[in-house]
């Protein structure tokens, strides 16, 4: 088994994790637009060690859709959100196509104010459309699992 972590940039945050399933003697394939973003940079992120993680960085859906064809069946893909996600959301049309295990990792929404709305309604329309696509979600934050859950994903 692989599993592929596909992110916008190399997350401090998802590394350990990556790091840590490569340590146990699992294929990680950590998958990014960029190594750091202008404005992670300015806040005095760096690019975090990868180790034992192979790294590929996809800046195109071309490449991001040859990634995925490239991955086997057995394959996990662990994707950043389902939205607003600039390249995944081409490499996840294309796991869709390939029927490849895919969850998503998910931070707090700030759904405050009217935008709130707006981006509950959003989500819950989204969550509906990929349901049957999604094997899961992998919830950061305290709120975050309640949240999911009320725009209409199963708890299990």
């Amino acid at each position: 088994m692989r599993i592929y972590f596909w992110q916008r940039i190399i997350s401090p945050h998802m590394v350990g994790l990556a790091v840590e399933l490569a340590n146990r003697g699992i294929r990680v394939t950590y998958v990014a637009e960029l190594e750091m973003s202008a404005d992670r940079a300015q806040q005095g992120w760096v690019p975090p060690d990868l180790d034992k993680v192979e790294l590929l960085l996809c800046a195109d859906a071309k490449n991001a859709i040859e990634i995925v064809r490239l991955a086997g069946p057995e394959s996990v893909h662990i994707c950043q959100s389902v939205r607003s996600n600039g390249v995944i959301r081409f490499a996840q049309q294309a796991m869709v196509q390939r029927k490849l295990r895919q969850w998503v990792i998910m931070e707090t929404v700030d759904d405050a104010g009217w935008r709130g709305i707006l981006k509950r309604l959003v989500y819950s329309c989204l969550f509906h459309q990929r349901r049957a696509e999604l094997e899961g979600f992998l919830a950061i934050g305290w709120r975050t699992p309640q949240w999911i859950i009320d725009r209409g994903i199963s708890s299990a």
